[in-house]
């Protein structure tokens, strides 16, 4: 299957970040909305049965990655590095480990030998342009809602108000997101369902609009040359999850299913999900959907990432 890279132009302001595991589920909604109980249920099993017709990404700013995670930088390196500069470097590393993104021309060059010293030092030299890559022209505000009880689905009457947090974008903005797939026509029949309808929360207000299109230019070679480990761009989640092995970040998933079919309870179990940027030397080969995580048993999470190779190279 070949990678391709889709350009998103949000349309209006997102509720919900485009994250790979949340768009899975909306296009499987898609599929409902399209083909029926009998298509969805089909497109469910391919997954399940390791033959998925789409893998995806989540979406980053336009021409970025999620910054890998390496492992720390051991004490003595990190002497040597600082050549008595201890103050002015810790600093600096602060400033560095609070990165989210990395050009994917810096990928490009960093990718085929790799470790935490190394990607410190190439961004201590290249600190102005990284910056200047990752930084996305948005703006913020907040919308009140109405608490729902678990115990019986129904509003609370006393103190039942939240808040959430609506992103609004600048004209220009532009984000990225990967597909692996051997049927392009139909992910983006599904895709183009999302995008008219809305993605994530609120889209009955307008939020969540967004249009896309394809990248003709983008090359996938950096899918296919092998390494020893795997960089992940999605939010990864198996059954198996002992049998990774690597370096990464973790988060508790609080997911809620789409009330469009009406369904009365929106919530999902909790469940443990690998962030964007996670690196990974061993995986399990499949089991990449979560069952059981709500009251009916037809709903599944899909955490099936997509990954970039690099070779990470052993500290000295």
């Amino acid at each position: 299957m070949r990678v391709y890279r889709y350009q998103i132009k949000p349309l209006s302001a997102f509720v919900t970040p485009m994250r790979s595991d949340t768009l899975y589920g909306q296009l499987l909604c898609a599929a409902a909305e399209r083909e029926g109980e009998t298509g969805v249920k089909a497109l469910i099993k391919a997954f399940t049965d390791n033959k998925a017709p789409f893998v995806l990404s989540s979406a980053f700013p336009a021409g970025m990655l999620p910054v890998p995670v390496m492992p720390g930088i051991k004490r003595q390196q990190f002497k040597s590095l600082a050549h008595g500069a201890m103050f002015d470097t810790l600093s600096q590393y602060k400033i560095f480990r609070k990165k989210q993104f990395i050009p994917l021309t810096d990928w490009k060059i960093l990718s085929s030998q790799l470790n935490g010293l190394k990607l410190f030092q190439y961004y201590r030299e290249c600190t102005v342009e990284g910056d200047k890559h990752e930084k996305v022209k948005t703006g913020q505000s907040r919308t009140m809602h109405n608490s729902i009880d678990r115990n019986t689905n129904r509003v609370i009457t006393q103190g039942g108000l939240y808040s959430d947090e609506a992103r609004y974008f600048s004209p220009e903005s532009r984000y990225d997101i990967y597909v692996k797939t051997a049927n392009r026509t139909y992910f983006e029949e599904l895709f183009l369902h999302v995008a008219t309808t809305g993605f994530g929360a609120d889209s009955s207000t307008g939020k969540g609009q967004f249009s896309f299109t394809l990248d003709d230019n983008f090359d996938d070679a950096i899918f296919n040359h092998k390494g020893n480990a795997a960089m992940s761009l999605s939010v990864c989640a198996a059954q198996e999850t002992d049998q990774f092995s690597g370096t990464w970040n973790l988060f508790t998933k609080l997911g809620k299913v789409w009330n469009g079919f009406g369904e009365s309870n929106p919530f999902k179990k909790p469940f443990i999900a690998f962030s964007e940027g996670s690196v990974f030397t061993t995986m399990p080969a499949s089991n990449y959907v979560l069952q059981n995580i709500h009251s009916n048993p037809d709903y599944v999470q899909i955490g099936l990432p997509l990954t970039l190779p690099l070779t990470i190279e052993e500290d000295k």
